[in-house]
């Protein structure tokens, strides 16, 4: 689907279809928006229906909104980051530290 009357026309309404459109309007997309308009347009506007593609060797399969197999990449954090987490949460009140010990 090259036009935004293809896409109008024939492409149902799911997640990529509005990221689509703004590509072919020539807007800028994020990097989110830019592979949820791939998967749009690599599946030709879900035309069976919003579901997984089933190609695993896809680079972007993992990004694929309905994807079954979604292998979660948990991001690198470094040192510095991870102690400075641990200093922000001794910083947040919780509940068991806002009571008293009178009130034992």
């Amino acid at each position: 689907m090259d036009s935004i009357k293809d896409v109008q026309r024939f492409g149902i309404r799911a997640k990529g279809r509005t990221e689509r459109i703004k590509f072919l309007e020539g807007k800028s997309l994020t990097r989110a928006e830019a592979m949820l308009a791939n998967c749009y347009e690599c599946t030709g506007g879900y035309a069976d229906g919003a579901r997984d593609c089933k190609i695993e060797n896809c680079s972007m399969y993992h990004y694929m909104p309905y994807a079954k197999r979604k292998d979660k990449v948990k991001p690198v954090r470094s040192e510095k980051q991870i102690e400075a987490s641990r200093k922000l949460s001794l910083l947040r009140p919780t509940a068991h530290r806002n009571i008293g010990l009178q009130e034992f």
